[in-house]
């Protein structure tokens, strides 16, 4: 016999596997996209706003995901990070808004002003032409003579726009001569009656009542060489200068 039954077996060599485990690592490419979005959305200082809501949407989907299963989606704090930023974004886009739009709103504001500013002068022109026509043709001394008989509302004698408080009245006021009747004067349309302080509007400019009773709004330097022509026109005619009331 070749052994003895009695002999231990001979062991054998052990066998090695031909291949290594690897540990899969967590996955982080939602919670990096929701960072990166939200980068995005604050730099253009909520501009984008896709891009900061995209941040925001990824950022808490990749929060859950990583609670749900660590094992498999990690970058929690790159998704509070994302979450973090894409919000600010979304804060930043009103006042981004506000800031571009705010100019525009303040022009239609002071437009709508002089509108209003305009409105008032007209219905005072028509004030001044009801007085004449029961005083002899005569002009009142001062806008604040036509209340509240020919101008009910003393309210049409304030400029719209923010002006001195505790005036009667806004307006500059040039008064005929004394005993001198309107309907006298040659050349009504050229004829200064009332006008607005410039710095009421100094973007527009002031609105102008002629003795016509049309109004025209002027914008530096015509409203100040019409005034500077409209005073010669006056000198020449009255033969003195005009004496102007100021608002008061």
């Amino acid at each position: 016999m070749s052994g003895s039954p009695f002999e231990p077996p001979q062991s054998e060599a052990p066998i090695t596997p031909g291949y290594t485990l690897t540990v899969e690592r967590p996955r982080t490419g939602l919670a990096t996209g929701a960072l990166v979005c939200g980068i995005i959305g604050i730099v253009t200082a909520g501009l984008c706003a896709p891009a900061g809501i995209l941040g925001l949407v990824l950022g808490i989907i990749a929060l859950v995901s990583a609670s749900r299963d660590p094992a498999r989606h990690g970058g929690k704090g790159l998704a509070v990070a994302g979450i973090c930023t894409g919000a600010i974004s979304m804060v930043l886009i009103p006042v981004v808004l506000v800031a571009i739009l705010m100019p525009s709103l303040s022009r239609a504001r002071e437009q709508a002003r002089g509108v209003k500013c305009a409105s008032n002068l007209h219905q005072i022109a028509m004030a001044l032409f009801t007085y004449a026509s029961d005083q002899s043709d005569l002009l009142p001394a001062g806008l604040p003579d036509v209340c509240p008989r020919y101008l009910p509302s003393a309210v049409v004698l304030k400029c719209p726009s923010p002006c001195v408080a505790g005036r009667a009245c806004d307006y500059y006021y040039v008064p005929l001569p004394a005993g001198q009747k309107f309907s006298r004067i040659r050349r009504p349309g050229v004829w200064i009656v009332a006008y607005e302080d410039p710095g009421n509007h100094p973007r527009r400019g002031p609105n102008v009542l002629y003795l016509d009773g049309h109004v025209a709004r002027l914008n530096e330097p015509q409203f100040s060489q019409e005034l500077a022509r409209f005073k010669a026109e006056y000198e020449k005619v009255v033969g003195q200068p005009p004496t102007i009331t100021p608002p008061r």
